[in-house]
């Protein structure tokens, strides 16, 4: 048989495909072992080529891995992802897949024998209506959002829609922002369906991953729980995804490409031509609006389900004066005192590990903010300047627009200080917890498992805290770092401080014992605490707030980031794709200018923000960028582009 010529695309950063020849029939899908320079490299065949140049000496393909085919679908899910992201195909290839994993020979595999829960999930009225809703849509491509207060039973609901499909014979995939969560809704879906569900992420082993993915991707295993890398398992059989607390940032990889968990899901579910339900008590503010325009189907829950109270919040106005070890109040401290003499348990959230820097206006309290763009302005020492991150603009005095005052108050503080304080006035019955302390899951669990025993009666964290946990012996949360976090230089800063509360507020009063949430701030004026009681009022503010700054999700946003060790190079070519990007309709620029951190590892780092009505101009902007930069570079520069960027830093 003479030699046929085959595309294959490579898990690399340059030249993701190329081309190979053997004198064998090769399909779409199958994957191989190829010489790639001095190595071999493995890869999937996505086409013949028939365009063949005869001055090219193509190598051979060396051999198959095995007879399994990689479905076409999947294939065309990541073609999607790197055009949309504006991402080389290999790079999407490399960076969202594990190669180890994806390409395994397949195990043998034992059969799993599962059977489900005959017995039926109890919903209220209102969870009912929602259930209903999807599974006569079942075999559709359609998109539910279930909004529901924390506690309003969202999960109940997942799970009967999902013994549905089970039933039907299809598979579920059930995705969450972050491992931390994985354990604890292990254990109570595997309840739920009567069988142990699968789990898959980067922290299990090895063995373990090949195995599972293997056993989704041959429909033994029915039922599927992960974060990120769960999407890429590519599994034919699925008939529901389920993206879980969708508003959360961690959905958005943090390295090229840079895709958010839940849209590119949204996609795929519409490859597979499948429902997709997303939920959080919080919606991102893009998911809002697009159940208000109606391209989501839209259902809320607004009652607890066993009729818990929601927690009453109280804002507590304090002084520089009245902050007990510079960090918290008074006030705050009595109502832990009373909760410890109740024999209840309190949450503090302090959402910084490390050093924390936060100017307010030392006469009314009022943060130190952007007069063109509503976000934090940074303060930089060395040259005495505020400066905004968005626009670019500089100032070298800032006047308060609220009370005229020019005297500004600086104040620091970390979760290791607040924890020295508490220690000192409580003794030792406060559990720690953040990044730093949670090793493992082992020794997450083991903390929880003592809290929840109630050897400890104070847990004090950063954002870990907010998500998931059920703790019947919570009462009293507390937020001490509010004004920081509103004054963050990001126009999400007043979204993302709103879902935080309700979060974090979320694990007070979940069940008989009512719950309070006390969040102290030095400007109780701000209108962000008027709406903590009306979540669709503070909605309905934050999108007005959008429309007028042009900012998602009415205007598609994308940032354009050069890095390099010679700063004058990375500014001047940042520079020069700034003259490139003036040109073009379309589009408003913002910057370029420094990054908000702009020194990483020895790296500077610049910047510019595209805003466009249109995804199509947001990518003519980001490939005129790459041209431009393609031209000027030298060296080791990099270039990163972030279609709808999660954060500015």
């Amino acid at each position: 048989m003479a030699d046929r010529y085959y595309k294959v695309l490579l898990p690399v950063p340059n030249n993701g495909i190329l081309t190979y020849k053997l004198d064998k029939n090769l399909k779409k899908g199958q994957r191989v072992i190829v010489p790639l320079k001095n190595r071999i490299e493995y890869g999937v065949v996505i086409a013949e080529d028939e365009n063949i140049n005869e001055n090219i000496n193509y190598k051979d393909v060396i051999e198959l891995v095995d007879s399994y085919q990689v479905s076409g679908r999947f294939i065309d899910f990541l073609f999607f992802i790197s055009k949309y992201y504006c991402c080389e195909i290999g790079i999407v290839f490399k960076n969202a897949i594990s190669k180890k994993v994806f390409f395994s020979v397949e195990p043998e595999l034992n059969e799993n024998s599962y059977e489900i829960d005959k017995q039926d999930i109890t919903l209220s009225k209102e969870q009912n209506h929602v259930y209903k809703s999807i599974v006569n849509q079942i075999d559709t491509f359609s998109v539910h959002y279930i909004d529901g207060v924390t506690g309003s039973g969202k999960t109940e609901v997942y799970l009967k829609v999902a013994k549905e499909v089970i039933k039907s014979g299809k598979q579920v995939l059930y995705l969450l922002p972050e491992i931390a969560l994985t354990a604890q809704l292990t254990k109570r879906v595997s309840e739920r369906l009567g069988f142990d569900v699968d789990v898959y992420h980067s922290k299990i082993s090895f063995k373990k991953r090949v195995d599972r993915f293997w056993s989704f991707v041959k429909s033994k295993s029915p039922f599927l729980i992960g974060t990120k890398s769960a999407l890429f398992i590519p599994a034919e059989n699925i008939g529901l995804i389920i993206v879980d607390e969708e508003h959360e940032t961690t959905l958005k990889q943090e390295e090229a490409p840079y895709y958010n968990l839940r849209d590119i899901a949204i996609y795929y579910a519409k490859v597979l031509n499948i429902p997709i339900i997303l939920g959080s008590a919080t919606p991102s503010i893009e998911s809002y609006y697009n159940c208000l325009t109606s391209k989501y189907m839209y259902y809320k829950l607004e009652k607890r389900f066993n009729e818990a109270k929601m927690p009453e919040i109280k804002i507590i106005k304090v002084e520089k004066e009245e902050l007990i070890g510079k960090i918290i109040s008074e006030n705050l401290i009595e109502e832990i005192d009373n909760r410890i003499k109740k024999d209840e348990q309190t949450i503090i959230l302090l959402n910084k590990k490390g050093y924390s820097h936060h100017i307010v206006c030392d006469d009314c309290g009022e943060s130190v903010i952007c007069p063109n763009c509503t976000v934090g302005l940074t303060y930089y020492k060395r040259n005495k300047r505020f400066m905004c991150h968005y626009c670019g603009e500089s100032f070298r005095k800032y006047v308060c627009p609220v009370c005229k005052s020019d005297k500004l108050y600086e104040y620091n503080y970390g979760i290791e200080h607040l924890y020295g304080i508490l220690v000192e006035i409580f003794g030792d019955i406060i559990l720690k917890l953040d990044t730093d302390e949670i090793t493992s899951h082992s020794a997450l669990d083991e903390k929880l498992k003592k809290f929840l025993n109630k050897d400890y009666k104070i847990i004090i964290g950063t954002q870990i805290i907010a998500k998931g946990f059920n703790f019947p012996d919570v009462t009293l949360v507390g937020i001490i770092d509010i004004d920081r976090l509103l004054g963050m230089p990001d126009f999400r800063s007043y979204e993302r401080c709103f879902q935080l509360i309700n979060q974090v507020g979320g694990r007070a009063g979940r069940f008989e014992k009512e719950g309070v949430i006390y969040i102290q701030t030095f400007n109780k004026k701000n209108p962000f605490f008027e709406f903590l009681n009306n979540k669709y009022a503070f909605y309905e503010f934050e999108l007005e707030k959008r429309k007028i700054f042009k900012y998602p999700p009415f205007y598609k946003l994308a940032r354009i980031l050069v890095e390099h060790t010679n700063e004058a190079r990375c500014e001047s070519i940042i520079n020069e794709i700034g003259s490139s990007l003036k040109l073009l309709n379309n589009i408003t620029l913002l910057g370029p200018s420094r990054a908000p951190v702009y020194k990483i590892k020895n790296k500077y780092r610049y910047q510019c923000l595209i805003k466009s009505k249109s995804v199509k101009d947001i990518h003519e902007a980001c490939s005129l960028a790459k041209e431009k930069f393609n031209l000027l570079k030298k060296g080791n520069i990099l270039l990163k582009i972030d279609i709808d960027p999660f954060t500015f830093i």
